[in-house]
């Protein structure tokens, strides 16, 4: 549409069609460029989010590529003392639930209630 207004605008200027400025143009141009000047200020919060947003997606990926061939659960349930591991997330405030998904907090409920009770640091 562009290239199409240009064009026309090339005849009307060769046929010297013209007409005065409009009153309101100023006002019209200010206000132009406020929305473009508003779009740019958006483009740069979107960039910004798109940026937060890649790291934790960039974080899950390598997770993912990391553990491509291990058995994370295994390990968590055959090998290491939940108390451990209770311990971990008690130090570090992080929710249980993170470590342990709802079957195996059921199932060492006694090395949760034992750990997260106790004012005293597990050691091993």
């Amino acid at each position: 549409m562009l290239s199409y207004n240009r064009a026309n605008r090339m005849v009307a200027i060769l046929c010297n069609h013209q007409r005065a400025v409009p009153k309101g143009h100023e006002k019209a141009m200010e206000n132009l460029e406020q929305k473009i000047k508003d779009k740019k200020h958006e483009l740069k919060e979107a960039k910004a989010e798109l940026e937060k947003a890649k790291g934790p997606a960039k974080e899950k990926a390598q997770k993912k590529d990391e553990n491509k061939q291990i058995a994370l659960s295994t390990s968590k349930l055959n090998y290491l003392d939940p108390r451990i591991s209770v311990a971990w997330c008690k130090k570090f405030d992080v929710p249980v639930e993170k470590v342990f998904n709802r079957t195996l907090r059921e199932k060492f409920r006694w090395a949760i209630d034992m750990t997260m009770s106790s004012d005293e640091e597990f050691v091993f």
